[in-house]
């Protein structure tokens, strides 16, 4: 395993690099770095499929955590 020195200390790579998180549409394939603009992808490209009753953050969660 690799290391780097960071101000003088040590750090395992593993530490020392951070990720940005990343948020799948869940009717497509596209990511996104930021969850608004996920979430105004799906309004826009699947409005067809988000039923009058919930919003779009709604939807968005029940279809990640496979509720109705």
């Amino acid at each position: 395993m690799k290391s780097r020195y960071n101000k003088g200390y040590y750090m395992p790579d593993t530490i020392a690099h951070h990720r940005k998180p990343k948020y799948k549409c869940p009717d497509c394939s596209n990511k996104y770095t930021s969850e608004v603009l996920m979430l105004k992808h799906v309004e826009k490209m699947h409005s067809a499929s988000i039923p009058d009753d919930v919003t779009v953050r709604q939807y968005c969660f029940n279809r990640r955590n496979n509720k109705t």
